[in-house]
């Protein structure tokens, strides 16, 4: 399986998260994907800083999806 990331629209977006509610086993996958020729990958401290941002951001999204279930 090929990792594939793409951006959605706002309507594709909610009808994602209205599946991911309603659907026992629907998955929902967000994040940052980094290539691994970007050149963040051999700066190690920018590379952490963006896991750190990325992290941050992210918490509070998936604290939120805890309360579905």
């Amino acid at each position: 399986m090929k990792n594939e990331a793409f951006l959605i629209s706002d309507t594709d977006l909610d009808h994602a998260l209205e599946r991911f509610k309603n659907v026992k086993k629907g998955e929902l996958l967000i994040g940052r994907k980094i290539d691994a020729n970007d050149p963040l990958v051999k700066d190690g401290k920018a590379l952490t800083k963006t896991i750190k941002e990325t992290f941050q951001v992210l918490a509070p999204v998936y604290r939120s999806s805890m309360t579905i279930y």
